[in-house]
């Protein structure tokens, strides 16, 4: 299995691992510049996020995913 590299990708630090079977293929990816996903939420004063945060980060990890999804 060949491991790719997404170069020029702000959203993608590193691919982990690939997970696979006769129905999905799983790409786990890092992507942390700030700390953990986790961690920003829980520091949180209501352990949530507001819906414009909610966005910002949503819309890294789907920019992220079709850099990985849509590569020749």
């Amino acid at each position: 299995m060949q491991f790719l590299s997404v170069p020029g990708c702000p959203h993608i630090l590193n691919l982990i691992e690939i997970i696979h079977n006769a129905e999905y293929l799983i790409a786990v990816l890092e992507y942390a510049p700030q700390g953990e996903l986790f961690d920003i939420v829980t520091q949180s004063p209501t352990g949530r996020f507001t819906e414009e945060v909610a966005k910002y980060y949503f819309t890294q990890l789907m920019t992220g995913t079709c850099e990985v999804m849509l590569r020749d």
